[in-house]
């Protein structure tokens, strides 16, 4: 007697530009056009700056109907803070399930798929936010996410490297957090061009914390990174190639993780 296959379990990570829905999949507007489709980064071993935060999504698939345990693991602990949220699917005006407001959870967190009112769900999407101190130790460290289901663990073999540069300059507070139907990179382009086009961002209503604001948080940051490299150059990395005056450019549109070759440079950057 053969017996059946068991459901797959895994966890993944992603970039806060990569939004997953409840089944697994990175939603529409996160995929980038036709023309520019490709597959999300891979996130192994992330550069994280010292005196901020940086984000990460998790998305955790454990075997539908059976409880499981949320975990981050930390080696050596206590060097960075981290703070975990779970985000919560709400549909957008096409009627589509998105990931937004955020909900600060304690570790161990229990949890179970499908939840009520998203049928066939088999996937839950956690936001790990990671403040590294000013004066942090350069150096590499495990941070890993975990699930325990039972009989077994499910680990995902994570690094971050503790950079050098620091976040002395202070965060413009520019831009504005863009529509639910928006790719995610909308909020991230926003802040550049109000803070080095002179654009006007009308502010949404300040509520829930969600992964757009925090998107936008992490936009404020890298742009107080980049105010030393010039702004053709920031427009280059932007995306903008080609044009004289990136910020009379059209609105560009690319895969949304197009606008982290902005960050890899500014991490790369000797302080």
């Amino acid at each position: 007697m053969c017996g059946l296959p068991l459901p797959a379990q895994s966890i993944h990570v992603y970039t806060e530009l990569q939004r997953v829905d409840p089944f697994g999949n990175v939603i529409q507007q996160d995929q980038g056009p036709e023309a520019d489709r490709r597959s999300s980064r891979e996130v192994l071993s992330p550069a994280i700056v010292r005196n901020a935060s940086s984000s990460f999504l998790v998305a955790v698939e454990p075997p539908p109907g059976t409880p499981y345990w949320f975990y981050m693991g930390e080696n050596p602990e206590n060097l960075i803070r981290v703070t975990v949220y779970k985000a919560i699917f709400e549909k957008n005006s096409a009627g589509n399930f998105v990931p937004d407001r955020l909900e600060k959870i304690e570790l161990p967190y229990n949890g179970l798929v499908p939840e009520k009112g998203i049928p066939g769900q088999t996937t839950e999407l956690f936001l790990v936010d990671v403040f590294v101190p000013k004066d942090a130790v350069v150096r590499r460290m495990k941070l890993e996410p975990q699930m325990w289901i039972p009989d077994r663990w499910i680990i995902y073999p994570m690094e971050v490297r503790i950079v050098p540069q620091q976040l002395l300059a202070k965060v413009p507070e520019k831009g504005a957090v863009a529509s639910l139907t928006s790719p995610a990179d909308a909020t991230y382009r926003g802040v550049f061009l109000s803070s080095f086009c002179e654009k006007a961002e009308k502010s949404e209503v300040a509520g829930a914390l969600t992964i757009r604001s925090l998107i936008l948080r992490n936009a404020q940051r890298d742009a107080a990174l980049a105010a030393s490299l010039g702004r053709p150059e920031i427009g280059r990395l932007l995306g903008y190639e080609g044009d004289a005056d990136w910020c009379r450019a059209e609105p560009v549109v690319l895969h949304p993780e197009r606008v982290l070759r902005l960050r890899d440079r500014l991490l790369r950057e000797k302080p």
